[in-house]
């Protein structure tokens, strides 16, 4: 059986989505993950198994999806049938292609973070404009605490900042000063020659 919304998936109908075989359709670079759960799953060592996956349209274009599996068995133990569910992650896909190139060739310093448990937050994104703000390399950046990046003096507000942020609140702009690689404070210092 297939679903109206899988026919509308892969531009196909449901003849011919009855008839298919999955491999053909599958983009080969995640054939043989998918193959090697699929058989996991057939020997008994998983139940069902999730994967992101790309697979072809009918008119070639790529789907990039989210495939979910679980296998039922009849009476005696034996694999009865699969139901698999896929979800479209291709409208996704765009908008996160959309974000990254936007977020890589912002003239503006930027950062992700995420919060741990303890409340620290840690870097997991830079982009080119924040790591030359700071000199340092932007790979240098990721899985540090951001709040080594400021001022000493600023991070009391660096860290309302944060715990407003986190209560889900939405908190007013703030003025901080972050430390280049050198370590020293962002201000800009002035030359003997006024500049």
């Amino acid at each position: 059986k297939v679903s109206p919304a899988l026919c509308e998936l892969f531009g196909s109908s449901e003849p011919e989505r009855l008839a298919f075989d999955v491999q053909p359709i599958t983009h080969p670079a995640d054939l043989a993950s998918d193959l090697e759960l699929l058989q996991k799953t057939l020997d008994g060592t998983r139940t069902g198994y999730t994967l992101e996956k790309r697979y072809f349209h009918a008119d070639g274009s790529v789907i990039a999806s989210f495939l979910a599996v679980s296998l039922v068995r009849d009476g005696a133990g034996a694999p009865a049938y699969f139901i698999s569910q896929i979800v479209d992650l291709t409208p996704l896909a765009r908008t996160r292609a959309l974000f990254e190139a936007a977020f890589s060739r912002a003239q503006v310093g930027k950062l992700i973070m995420r919060a741990q448990p303890d409340a620290r937050t840690v870097v997991i994104e830079c982009n080119p404009a924040f790591a030359a703000m700071v000199v340092r390399h932007a790979e240098e950046l990721v899985g540090r605490e951001d709040r080594d990046l400021f001022h000493p003096d600023d991070r009391p507000a660096r860290e309302e900042l944060i715990a407003d942020l986190l209560a889900g609140g939405l908190s007013e702009r703030r003025g901080l000063r972050r430390l280049p690689g050198d370590g020293r404070s962002g201000r800009r210092r002035r030359g003997r020659d006024g500049r």
